[in-house]
């Protein structure tokens, strides 16, 4: 029974370790707020997303990329002026008195299926939300 917990202190503290070497050397991809959110869609159709911004982050850039936090691809980002953008099959609304942006993705295809991540460009730390997308065949 000395084992286990001798075991799991000796991974704990391995782990802990790593998590403190990699937070050093990659600070600026923090996130204040991690969330997740699944959103289904119909090939064909359309899916939106309600991405949760934050006072005062009015005029900061809003984004939509594909992949995780650190290693996402931009699909869409604001200018952090502008109400709507829009690239392609894809639009990005920001209602900045409602604290939300909402990216609204097109003529959804089985392709688009996959993690996505939403968030707010801040200084040391972005205001970011996983979304998970699920697209259905149609019929």
């Amino acid at each position: 029974s000395l084992s286990l917990p001798l075991s799991l202190s000796l991974s704990l503290s391995l782990s802990l370790s790593l998590s403190l070497s990699h937070a050093v050397s990659l600070s600026v991809l923090s996130c204040v707020r991690c969330d997740e959110i699944t959103v289904k869609g119909s090939e064909g159709g359309d899916a939106v997303i309600n991405c949760p911004s934050q006072k005062g982050s009015e005029s900061y850039t809003k984004y939509l990329q594909k992949g995780g936090y650190s290693d996402g691809v931009d699909v869409i980002r604001s200018n952090g002026r502008s109400e709507w953008n829009h690239s392609g099959r894809v639009s990005l609304q920001d209602k900045k008195d409602r604290n939300i942006f909402t990216v609204t993705i097109h003529d959804l295809t089985l392709e688009d299926a996959g993690t996505y991540g939403c968030g707010v460009d801040n200084w040391g730390a972005d205001f970011y939300t996983q979304v998970n997308l699920n697209i259905g065949k149609s019929h």
